[in-house]
């Protein structure tokens, strides 16, 4: 390959390494301080979204195409709780607790 056709190529390369590492949250849920452990989760930011679950010990690590702001939901729970979160170009800790409103059914708090 010729240094100028490596070159005509770059931008392309660069942007697309740009778009595989926009953002990753990683930390724990939790319900009445005991890990929900192998939950469903999804992670929604800018209409994209990116499911995962958490390990047996209650913790997650997903990586997000997009940044900014997003909703992280604890799916297959009543009301499938949900709350803000934001991504950003370096990784961003969010531990997380599930929490009964007085309706009964469950919301997602950050701790």
């Amino acid at each position: 390959m010729r240094f100028s056709s490596f070159l005509a190529t770059l931008p392309a390369v660069l942007a697309f390494a740009g778009v595989l590492h926009a953002g990753q949250l990683y930390g724990s849920v939790s319900e009445n301080g005991k890990p929900v452990a192998n939950a469903p989760v999804a992670i929604t930011c800018a209409g994209e979204q990116t499911k995962g679950s958490t390990n047996a010990d209650g913790t997650y690590r997903i990586t997000v195409m997009q940044q900014g702001r997003c909703t992280f939901t604890l799916t297959g729970r009543q009301g499938s709780p949900g709350v803000l979160v934001f991504s950003y170009d370096k990784p961003t800790l969010y531990d997380l607790e599930v929490a009964r409103k007085a309706d009964g059914s469950n919301e997602l708090r950050i701790r």
